[in-house]
This record gives C-alpha cells, structure tokens and sequence, in this order.
C-alpha cells in the first residue's frame, strides 16, 4: 500500500470512528433518528457523486447477493400486511440502508483491499479505546457487582446490552487485522484491546455477547482446522452441507423452538419485591414467555406476517399479565429479544425462508472459499470475521441490535468481507458494473428514505419536547409539540405509545374538545394500546356509546391484569345501571390488595427512580379505589 493511501485510510478511519461515538454520545437523548437520518444522507451523497463519476459502482456477482437482495425485496413486501404503515416503512427503510452500507463498504474492499482494512482497523481501535476509557470509569464507581449495579455500565451506548455486542463486533476487527499488520506495537495493542474487551464483557456478566465469544471461537477452531488438514470438498458436498444446515436452522425456528419455549424454566430470585413474590423472575423466563406468545402472532399471520415493524402493535392482544415490568408498570416491548423470531412474525413463513437461504448461504459459501484460501494472513483475517459474523447471529437470538445504527454500520462491513471472499478469484473480485441507469436506482431510493427519516426526526424532537412539558404538567406546550410531531410516518413514540394518544389526553386535561377523535385515530395506529383503549371507552361512554365503551374496557382486561383503570370504569358502568353480578365479577378480578400494595411500593424504586413520590401517590391512590369499590358493592349487596 503506497504511503498516500495509508494516510487516506487513517484518516478515513478517524472518520468512521468519529461518525460511531458520535452516534453512540447521542444515545443518550430521546432523538434516535437523526443517526438513522445522517446515514442516509451520507449514502445519497455517495451514491449521488457515483452518478457523475467514471469509476463505476460495482456489486457482488454471486448467487448468494441475488439472494440477498431477493429477501430485501421479500420483506419490502411484508409492509402492505402492516397495520402501521408508517412504522412499517420506518423499520424496513433500516434493511435497505444495511443493504446500500454493504454496497458502499464493498466498493470500498473492490478499490483497495489493503486500504479498506487498515480503514476499518482505524475505525474499529479508536472506537474500542472510547468505549473501554469511558466504562472502565464507570465501574469504578458501582456500588457492587450485582446486576442491577452492572447495567449502569453503559459506555456511551445507552444500555449495557448494546454496550457488550459492539465491544465484541469491534474487538473481532482489532483481532482479525493482527495477522496483517506489520508494526509489533499494532498487534500487541489490536490484542491488548480485545482481551480487556473480553474482560469486560465476562465482567458485565452479559451472558448472551460470552455465548457469541465462545461460538466465535468454537467456529474458528473449525476452520483453522479444516485448513490445516488441507480438507478439500466437492461442489456436491458443499450443496448438500449447505441444504442440510438450512433444513435444520428453518426446521429450528418455526417448529423446534416453538416445543422449547414450553420448557418449563426454573425461576430464580431477583432484587426486586414483586418479581420475586410473584411473577417471573428471570430475565430468560421473561423472553420464553415473549418468544411464546410471538408463536400465537406467527400462527395469526403464517403467511405474509403482520408486517415489518408491527410487532409492537400486535403483541399486546396477546396478553401481558405474565410479564411482570409490563403489566404492572409503564414498560412495554417494541421488539421480541430475538431478532429472527422478530423477522417470522413480522414477514411471514415465505420471506424468512429467504431470510434464512441467505444467512445460511453467506456463512456456508464464506467457509468454503476461505478454508481454501492459501495466504495465511488472509485466512486469519476472514476466519476471525466469518466466526464473528456467526457469534453476531447467536447474540441476535437473544437480542436485537440491529436496531442500533453504530452497529449495522459494522454489520454491514462484515457482509461486505464475506462477499470479498466469496467473489474473489485471481483478478480480483467477480463484480458486476451498474451502468448509469442502475445507478440511479439507489439514489431514487434513497431519497425516498431520506424524506422518511427527516419525518422520524421531526416527530422524535418535537415527542422528546412534548414529554418534557408533560413531566411539569404543561399540557398546553404538550398539545402543540405532540401535533407537530404527528405524521404519516411517526405515529408511536420511541416508548411504544401512540402519539394521537397523548394528542387527546392534552385535550382532555386543558378541557378542549375532539379527543375522543384523537382517541379513535391511536385506536387505528395501535389497536391493543391499554391505555389508550381505557381512555377511549371513556370518551365513548361520555358520548353516550355504552356498549362501545364496555368493548373497549373488556379488551384492556384481557390485556393486562395489573393495569387497574379499566376495571374501575367497567365496575363504575355496571354498578350505576344496578348490574351488580357483572360488577361483582369486575371488581373481585381487580388484583390490588394491601399486600401487592405494599410490594409495588417497594419495587417503585427500581422502576420509577426518579418519580418515586408520584408513582407511591398512584399506587395509594389505586389501593384505595379497589377498597371503596368492594365496599360500595357489600353495600349494595346488602340492600
């Protein structure tokens, strides 16, 4: 590599690094699309330029990209079953731009080779040297080890979780570029950096990111060893491995996991009152209840899904009282913890089909072309990132990170290696040329999505100022921020509640009409929302809507038992029209009592922290509620 590309890949290196930590700092506020809208706009500039330039963009000309870029395609489609359309376009808007940073990184790898390495290297140390200074200052000042003192090691990623998989992502860049690198002190430190990377994470306890460091290894183990005994394999033994592999990971996940989320799994003790004394109290226990409820999704919509990015709108009406942080405080799931099982709810059985053909021919077809491979510094590099790509896929089962930008930016690199070496060959790579026709394609696209993001941006920054207010009970300023922040494109804020949601309460607290209206439009955007399905059976009846209203009570019942508000107006319905069974019904199902009060007030520490006054005030509040009704109803009894 000549001396001016080193110092262009340097630099273009701190940029990428710079680009990531500033992501990460911005993790922080309640802002996250303008990470989202930055990446877009830097692809539309990229591949804007590529229009007037001579160099050409090329694409990997393998079967395994077809196939790529069919299942991109495949969830595109999944969007017309959404009953979100705007969250949908959203979400899947994030699958073309990992699929355009493929494109970019791989045009990076077609250009110099040597170049984009030392480019990632950069990148990827200056980044773990950010993440490691700034939580190692963090656990210096935990109180102990515990789990719950160990999740305020967050880096400047915003959560521990998302923390521990990108110091593995970027700790397997640092590893893989020791066998290139020239200099001694560049190895030492590339393992200096993934060792401390590893310490953390073991001391992090983060089970699932030590469960991808061993997978990774373990696959590494099987590749150094397929090379070292120079195993050579027929084209038709590679097809029938890869089938084979494909069968059993399909097979897996739409018939073997569903029978293993009804294991039985043993609970364990936790910090908190209430999860201890009554609910789960295991953080796997949490996601087997999640995974098996996503079943009955899946069984509802086998075919098409309920639409990429609907998750958070369908699952509620599949219940919630099983899952403790949900049901009884202000929590909810936006995404399963399982990225896979996420994608066959979302897209149905035929697109994951192509979802899984693809993940499976770009692990098989990488092994293949890199366990052949003679150089030995560039076996190491491709067997280190082919083994992390696969740890990522083990981490994925667990998690979702892919939510994250810092981290499909990274993602997206390891796809583009894996097509390196699946294309390469002794003249380079196998490529294919767009001409300026296809060329114009992304840029359409992207332009698209660009108008998505800034939409997203828009409405986050004007929620984030609605929520502000809200807190200091400035409904007035909330009402005008919420309205600004509604779209076409922005319907449910980053919490999971739907913004015409808060649209109607704002009017309801300054005595303004037209939130029933607000009320029925979160209705269509989020269906099984409970608190909106309260509020709305309550405008409903106001209007003088009776059955309407006792609909929409019902169904927030069934949603959720620790969410107490629609049982006390579904009592207050049958009490006043002297319907004392069904009230009697209404009122014993209420699980408040003086014991699960006074274990919610302890427990609102961990979860209401900086609210602790008002949420014990709410909780009082709802105890005595409960009591005054079972009193009201003995008395009627009585008459």
């Amino acid at each position: 590599m000549k001396k001016n590309d080193k110092i262009v890949s340097f630099f273009v290196g701190i940029l990428l690094a710079a680009g990531c930590v500033a992501f990460d700092m911005l993790q922080g506020t309640t802002v996250f699309a303008v990470r989202y809208l930055i990446v877009a706009v830097g692809l539309l500039l990229f591949f804007g330029m590529k229009l007037f330039s001579t160099r050409p963009v090329v694409v990997p000309k393998s079967k395994v990209f077809y196939v790529y870029f069919a299942s991109i395609v495949a969830i595109g489609l999944s969007v017309f079953s959404a009953v979100n359309l705007g969250e949908s376009l959203f979400v899947y808007s994030k699958y073309v731009l990992i699929y355009m940073l493929v494109i970019l990184f791989y045009n990076l790898f077609n250009h110099d080779e040597k170049a984009a390495r030392k480019t990632l290297h950069v990148g990827c140390v200056v980044i773990l040297v950010v993440y490691l200074s700034v939580s190692c200052m963090q656990l210096f000042h935990v109180e102990d080890f515990s789990f719950d003192s160990l999740y305020k090691v967050t880096g400047l990623n915003g959560h521990k979780t998302f923390l521990t998989i990108m110091l593995f992502v970027l700790s397997s860049f640092a590893l893989a570029y020791v066998a290139e690198a020239k200099r001694k002190s560049c190895k030492l430190l590339s393992v200096i950096l993934f060792v401390v990377s590893f310490a953390l994470v073991v001391i992090l306890k983060s089970r699932a990111v030590m469960l991808s460091y061993v997978s990774a290894a373990l696959f590494f183990v099987i590749m150094f060893s397929v090379r070292k005994k120079n195993v050579s394999f027929s084209r038709k033994f590679k097809m029938w491995t890869t089938a084979a592999v494909f069968v059993l990971v399909f097979l897996f996940f739409t018939v073997g996991m569903r029978l293993l989320v009804k294991v039985d799994v043993p609970k364990t003790a936790n910090e908190t009152t209430v999860e201890y004394e009554y609910y789960s109290t295991s953080s796997l226990v949490e996601r087997f209840t999640v995974w098996g409820k996503t079943y009955e999704m899946i069984d509802d919509h086998p075919f098409n899904g309920c639409g990429v990015g609907n998750w958070q709108v369908m699952f509620p009406n599949y219940g919630q009282s099983e899952l403790y942080r949900v049901n009884y405080w202000n929590i909810n799931f936006t995404r399963p913890h399982n990225e896979f099982l996420g994608l066959l709810a979302e897209c149905g059985h035929v697109t994951f089909f192509v979802i899984v053909l693809f993940v499976i021919s770009l692990i098989m077809k990488s092994f293949f072309a890199i366990c052949k491979i003679s150089d030995r510094r560039d076996f190491v590099y491709g067997a280190v990132i082919l083994s992390a790509f696969v740890g990522c896929c083990v981490n994925s089962f667990f998690s979702f990170p892919s939510d994250k930008t810092e981290y499909f930016i990274w993602k997206a690199a390891m796809y583009a290696v894996l097509f390196t070496y699946i294309t390469k060959n002794e003249n380079g790579y196998n490529s294919l040329k767009l001409n300026t026709l296809w060329k114009c394609v992304p840029v359409a696209v992207l332009v698209f999505v660009v108008f998505v993001g800034f939409f997203r941006y828009k409405g986050e920054r004007h929620s984030a100022e609605a929520a502000a207010a809200m807190i200091n009970n400035d409904w007035s300023t909330a009402l005008q921020c919420n309205e600004k922040a509604v779209s076409v494109f922005y319907t449910i804020d980053n919490k999971g509640f739907p913004v015409n949601w808060y649209i109607g309460k704002a009017k309801e607290q300054l005595g303004l009409s037209g939130s029933l209206a607000d009320y029925r439009k979160a209705y269509d955007d989020m269906p099984f929302c409970k608190q909106n399905l309260n509020d709305l059976g309550a405008a409903e009846y106001a209007c003088g809507n009776r059955d309407v209203a006792v609909k929409h009570f019902g169904k927030a019942m069934q949603i959720s038992s620790g969410f107490v508000y629609p049982y006390f107006n579904l009592a207050y319905i049958y009490l006043k029209d002297n319907e004392l069974d069904k009230a009697a019904d209404v009122i014993s199902a209420i699980g408040m009592n003086e014991n699960v009060r006074d274990v919610l007030i302890k427990d609102a520490r961990f979860f209401e922290n900086e609210n602790i006054e008002n949420t014990v005030e709410r909780i009082e509040n709802e105890y005595y509620t409960t009591m005054k009704l079972r009193r009201t109803l003995i008395h009627l009894q009585g008459e």
